[in-house]
């Protein structure tokens, strides 16, 4: 596949722009890759979503120029040399999915090694989906309905969830359910999956947010728990891997978000005006809904009959275990208040 003149220049983006701005580039183009380019389009070099999350980890915030993780050598192929032998051995040696090809001043066109894909391998680690809340903030709509049944873009919540995890291999999920939870249970029976095992956690009174996890039985690898009402374009794979090098207890995923201050802000000094500043803003990381843990959590909340995830997080601090934070740039919603996009089939 080859990307050329509009469609590439999709991906362009600035070396003075900001890691704001190249979140929404890589968001917004289907490759995960930002050519940057100087004032006539020559490359300058590339950002991946893996550099960008290299950058994040390191500190990098929304306001920060991306100067610092642009890959300044990326491999390329000169025109005069583009064909399909030499793309063949530039790709294959350096395991690349993208390569830049050029004449003596700028970037002509982007050649994308998409391969035939395989069917995908199944993925052994277990997937639990937190789906027996009340829904109590979606008011009227949840009188008679359970939230992940709502319908978001012609599908439930639910169905959203399990579909981005089918599509990365994984197969067997975990249901946490209390509220109208026979209706989840009929849903699920039939969609008649051959693809997917489902087992469900029935509360028979609720467990708050993670005290669910205490009925689930024989895991002995790293587990991921997802909520139903958060829709994300977030590698579940990567996720996992990320959990498995940095060798603690549970990862979290967190999501920065920027709050734009509406007003212009005084500061003082003993009630004298000192400075004015015009709407300033304030970058923030919360609690994304998406974490991995290790089997030896589930003891942890056994034991000390843990409920809920802040009780669990301070828990676990207090006996000095190690947190991971994963950082998330991908498309994120939380739609767990969100009467007016969510509906009844």
């Amino acid at each position: 596949m080859i990307l050329k003149n509009k469609d590439l220049k999709r991906n362009f983006q600035s070396r003075n722009a900001t890691i704001e701005e190249l979140i929404n580039n890589l968001n917004s183009n289907q490759i995960k890759i930002s050519i940057i380019v100087g004032k006539n389009d020559e490359l300058i070099g590339t950002v991946t979503d893996g550099d960008l999350r290299r950058g994040i980890l390191s500190g990098l915030n929304l306001k920060d120029k991306i100067k610092s993780i642009i890959n300044y050598n990326p491999k390329t192929i000169q025109e005069n040399n583009f064909n399909t032998t030499n793309v063949s051995l530039i790709t294959n040696k350096f395991q690349i999915e993208h390569l830049p090809v050029l004449n003596k001043k700028k970037i002509v066109f982007l050649y994308l090694n998409k391969k035939k894909i395989k069917k995908q391998k199944k993925i052994n680690n277990k997937i639990v989906i937190m789906a027996g809340g009340f829904g109590k903030r979606l008011k009227k709509l949840t009188k008679n309905c359970p939230k992940p049944l709502l319908y978001f873009k012609k599908k439930p919540l639910i169905q959203h969830v399990v579909d981005h995890a089918l599509n990365q291999g994984f197969r067997d999920f975990y249901i946490s359910i209390h509220y109208l939870k026979e209706k989840i249970k009929e849903y699920f029976k039939k969609q008649n999956d051959t693809n997917a095992n489902f087992l469900f956690l029935e509360e028979k009174k609720p467990l708050g947010t993670i005290g669910s996890l205490k009925l689930i039985k024989n895991v002995k690898k790293n587990f991921i728990v997802l909520n139903c009402d958060v829709i994300t374009d977030v590698n579940l794979l990567e996720i996992l891997k990320f959990h498995k090098l940095k060798k603690n207890i549970m990862t979290m995923g967190v999501k920065q978000l920027r709050y734009q201050n509406p007003y212009g802000v005084i500061k003082s000094k003993n009630n004298s005006f000192v400075s004015f500043e015009e709407k300033p803003s304030i970058d923030f990381e919360i609690n994304a809904g998406i974490y991995v843990f290790s089997p030896k959590i589930l003891q942890i909340i056994k034991r000390n009959d843990v409920r809920n995830i802040e009780d669990l997080i301070y828990s676990l601090k207090s006996k000095n275990y190690s947190i991971s934070l994963y950082p998330i740039y991908e498309n994120w919603l939380d739609l767990g208040t969100e009467t007016k996009v969510l509906k009844l089939k």
